[in-house]
Formats: C-alpha cells, sequence, structure tokens
C-alpha cells in the first residue's frame, strides 16, 4: 500500500491515523530494505523514525541525525518531517487529537511497554490492533562453535532455569533475537551486519526449547524444536496452567494479547538472557582482544594507504577499501555497521552537527590538514562555547583540567588563567553539573567555568518514542 491507498483505507474503516514503525516482529533489531516500510512509503532510510498517516498527510517523527537526511529524502507535499525535542509522538498526538479518535497500529511492530504508555498518557486515543507479520526472505543457520563462545548451550539453559524459577516462574517467551541466538549458541545470515536468528525461544523448566522462526534453515543437529510462527498461540494455550515471565520492552504486544486471550498468568521479568551474556567468560573476553588487534591492523594499513593515495579517491572508495582491508583479516565474518566517512560539506559531524551518508565529494577537495576519515561524536565531549570578543582561547588549559580531572591528578592552578567574568567552583560544586564521575575527590580542587545561568545547566533527560526507547542526553556545558 502506498500513502493514497493508506489515506483511502482510514476513510473507509473511519479511524483517524495509523502508526507505522520501522521495526518488524523483532523489536530492536535492523531491517531489510525489503522489509522497511517507512522507506518503501516515503523514501526515507534512516534508522530511526516513527510514521504517523493521517487522512490529510504523513508525518515522519525521527531525531536529529537524520534532519536533514529527511528533508532530502521525503517529500514534503505528502510528508511532513517533525525533528525536535518538544515534537514527540506523544505530544504532537496530544495536540492532534484532542478529542476522541481512533488510531491503528501493528501489536507485532509495538512493544508492550510502548502500548502501555501510549494508552497512558493518550486516555481519548483508542488504539486499534491490527496484527500482521512479514514474509522474512530465506537464510542459513549456523552454529556458533564452543571455542568462540566459551559455554555450552545446555549450561545457558541451565541458568535461565535457575533464574526463572527462583523469581517465581515456570516459563518464559523470549522475543529478543540477541538473546536467542546467546541461548542457543547459533547464528544466521539473515543480515548483512548482524548474525542473529531471527527466532523468538519458548523456554520452559520442564522441557526443550521451542523456537518460532519463518524463513530460516536450520542445522540438522540443532537441539530445539523449530516451529512456525503461526503455531506460537497454540504452543502458548498448551502450556497455560505455567507462569509466563515476559520482558515487556522487548516483546510484541501481540504476544501479551495472545497469553490475554488464553488466561495464561504473566509476571513482567527483565530477559532472563540480559545479565548472564552481559557477563563475558574468558573465552569470550580473548576473543574481544584478537578481534580489537586484528581490526587495528587492517586500520594502520588504510591509514598508511590512505596517505599516500587521498588526492584522487571519493567518499565511497574510502569504504570500499577499510572493507576490503578488513576483509583480509582470519576470522572475519562482516562489518558491525556500516562505516561513515565522508570530508568537506559531507563530514559525518558537518557544521551543523548532524550525520551525513557518504556521496562521491573527493578528499582533496577539503585540503590535506583538515582530511578527517573517521570521528565519533560522544556524549561527554565538551562543547565550546561561542567566543567572545577580546576573549583569550583557553581550550588548551580546560582540557588540561579535564584531563586531571578524570584521571584524578591535580590541574593546573586556576589562578593563573583567571579572567573578568569568570567563576571557580570547586570540584564537589561541579561534579554533579557536568554527570563526571573522577576516581577519588581530593578536597580544594579548583576548575574554571564560562558564566552561565543556572536554568541553562540541564540534567539528563530519558524520552520514549512509540518507535523504541532512546535516549537525549544534555551535558552540562561545564568546559568549554
Amino acid at each position: 500500500m502506498n500513502l493514497d491507498e493508506i489515506k483511502q483505507y482510514l476513510t473507509e474503516k473511519n479511524y483517524d491515523a495509523v502508526l507505522i514503525t520501522r521495526n518488524n516482529h523483532f523489536l530492536g533489531q535492523d531491517v531489510l530494505e525489503t522489509e522497511n516500510r517507512i522507506l518503501a512509503l516515503t523514501g526515507f532510510s534512516g534508522s530511526a523514525g516513527t510514521l504517523v498517516v493521517t487522512k490529510e498527510k504523513a508525518y515522519l517523527f525521527t531525531d536529529g541525525r537524520y534532519e536533514i537526511q529527511a528533508a532530502r529524502q521525503t517529500d514534503p507535499k505528502t510528508t511532513e518531517v517533525l525533528c525536535g525535542r518538544n515534537e514527540t509522538l506523544t505530544n504532537w498526538l496530544r495536540e492532534k487529537f484532542p478529542g476522541r479518535a481512533k488510531m491503528e497500529y501493528n501489536p507485532w511492530c509495538l512493544s508492550i511497554r510502548e502500548v502501555d504508555t501510549l494508552s497512558r498518557l493518550l486516555p481519548k486515543l483508542k488504539l486499534v490492533a491490527k496484527a500482521q507479520t512479514d514474509d522474512l526472505e530465506p537464510a542459513s543457520v549456523f552454529a556458533h562453535e564452543l571455542r568462540y563462545c566459551g559455554v555450552e548451550a545446555t549450561e545457558k539453559y541451565r541458568q535461565v532455569v535457575e533464574f526463572l524459577r527462583q523469581n517465581g516462574c515456570e516459563a518464559c517467551l523470549i522475543a529478543g533475537a540477541d538473546s536467542v541466538s546467546w541461548l542457543t549458541n547459533l547464528r544466521s545470515d539473515a543480515l548483512p551486519d548482524t548474525p542473529v536468528v531471527r527466532a523468538m525461544a519458548l523456554v520452559r523448566a520442564d522441557a526443550d526449547i521451542t523456537l518460532f522462526a519463518d524463513g530460516l534453515s536450520f542445522p540438522l543437529d540443532t537441539p530445539c524444536r523449530v516451529l512456525p510462527l503461526a503455531k506460537m498461540e497454540k504452543e502458548l494455550a498448551a502450556a497455560k496452567e505455567l507462569t509466563f515471565a515476559l520482558d515487556e520492552q522487548r516483546t510484541p504486544d501481540a504476544v501479551r494479547r495472545m497469553m490475554e486471550k488464553h488466561e495464561i498468568k504473566i509476571r513482567p521479568l527483565i530477559d532472563p538472557c540480559l545479565g548472564f551474556k552481559a557477563r563475558k567468560n574468558e573465552t569470550e573476553i580473548r576473543g574481544f582482544a584478537d578481534a580489537h588487534l586484528r581490526d587495528g591492523i587492517a586500520v594502520c594499513k588504510f591509514l598508511c594507504w590512505l596517505e599516500h593515495n587521498y588526492e584522487d579517491l571519493s567518499e565511497l572508495d574510502v569504504v570500499e577499501k577499510i572493507h576490503e582491508l578488513r576483509k583480509q583479516q582470519p576470522l572475519f565474518y562482516s562489518d558491525s555497521f556500516p562505516t561513515i566517512a565522508g570530508a568537506g560539506g559531507n563530514h559525518p559531524l558537518s557544521a551543523d552537527g548532524k550525520h551525513q551518508r557518504p556521496a562521491g565529494e573527493k578528499f582533496a577537495a577539503a585540503g590535506r590538514q583538515r582530511r578527517t576519515v573517521f570521528q565519533r561524536h560522544h556524549r561527554h565531549h565538551p562543547h565550546r562555547c561561542p567566543r567572545l570578543p577580546r576573549q583569550r582561547d583557553d581550550g588548551k588549559v580546560h582540557r588540561r583540567a579535564q584531563s586531571a580531572y578524570r584521571s584524578g591528578l591535580r590541574p593546573p592552578s586556576p589562578r593563573r588563567f583567571r579572567q573578568r567574568g569568570r567563576r571557580h567552583l570547586p570540584q564537589r560544586h561541579v561534579a554533579p553539573r557536568a554527570g563526571l564521575q573522577p576516581r577519588h575527590r581530593p578536597r580544594r580542587r579548583l576548575f574554571s567555568q564560562c558564566p552561565r545561568r543556572s536554568a541553562e545547566l540541564q540534567p539528563a533527560r530519558f524520552l520514549l518514542s512509540a518507535g523504541g526507547k532512546y535516549d537525549s542526553f544534555d551535558r552540562a556545558r561545564i568546559l568549554p
């Protein structure tokens, strides 16, 4: 369906809007271009976006990373891009539909917590569920060998079952593809950059693991039962006497609707695999170190090659070269994320601070001294204040102070750099605003600070959108 057909559908059903997310039924995982509904409807290819289609127009919600990209890829006549801290989905829906309204959504593409949040914040908006799953492309599943994972799948199953018993549960449905991959020691080639098994797992204390997946070819020696996703409701109904643990943030709302239909007792509980797979064993730690070493060799070769060949290269040539060098390393499988490369106006962090996609601009056009290959924005990076007239550049002084602050060393005395209009606060006053945690807190340590009003010091805030949970971190700008 295109946007015009969706608008006609809303008129026929007498609905006010339909909510469309980038997710499929494996929440939080990447999707292929053929599975991206927002890309098919609007042309926007970013990794974060939520689309609301009304009878008049479509509205695309995204974050600041894709503000420029969304404006370029969408048609302003049919789609309006909403990007900003105040343009959240719930605030916009509250203003757009102040009275009674109906909005359709796919319960497979929204988590239980997201649906509950929308219902709580928008009591006048009636959410109408229409379940629909995607037809996934065929993919192959292969075993993650013991020499790489370090722990057998049977031992992981025992840990999960013990965790459920300690929390008064007899079973759980694990909906996260990453958790299922860790639990079963299986991987697949369904996604180009993330070799997860796109499946859901039913774990019972009195039975083996049952996987629900479509389009996957499993090895013959797979120690699990594998059923299509359409048989999930039948299997849940057969275990309705058990108490199920569900992670409300990672489980689709469609699963809860199945359980409520068969009166299955649900206990909200975090995904038991998250804590276990976060504690890495010696084999995994050694594998991480070896992987960083091999990748470092590839990056050093790339930088040497770039130093002698930068003049006639485009950004896409750089992406292909770094991938080629990484692929030459032993045990290479895939990139974990597509390389971000840019120069000049297409720099990944350009003057306006937005991410750009690789384009064909030459590296030489940016000048050799200004050439930047990789640069990542860190939320603790000290933002520079606008320079005032006749203000001395104290960037070096403040960088030294920040480095000493984090390492626990004594910084240079601020009395040498005292200026008119500057304030000097003890560390115990600066630390809570800066959000930094030094190793220890010796007394009588001073740090200079640009003059700012207290209203400009904003703490961390966490926002929830229907497309997923993300954090919008605003660091107190202590160091210029």
